[in-house]
């Protein structure tokens, strides 16, 4: 995984732990459709980053299930992970 720095989005020094709401989700996924062209899907993950005890993934997507799933699938299998892996038993 690549250790790229990116510009901090809150003020320096701002570290304050904080939960990501359902709402901070709705607003970044008006902000990302906005963003993107009419007809392109996306799927926006937040997660807590090291140690966190709080590890709750919070997702939020304009996409259906079935597409959101196959387009997962299909990265999955880009990146070498095994399809067998991803099949889903009962």
């Amino acid at each position: 995984m690549s250790k790229r720095k990116r510009k901090p989005v809150r003020p320096a020094g701002d570290n304050t732990p904080r939960e990501v709401s359902p709402a901070d989700m709705e607003r970044l996924a008006r902000l990302v459709d906005e963003f993107l062209p009419i007809g392109h899907g996306f799927i926006v993950f937040a997660f807590p980053m090291g140690d966190a005890e709080d590890r709750r993934l919070r997702y939020v997507s304009n996409a259906k299930r079935e597409d959101a799933v196959a387009c997962l699938k299909e990265w999955m299998i880009q990146r070498g992970f095994d399809e067998e892996w991803m099949r889903h038993h009962d």
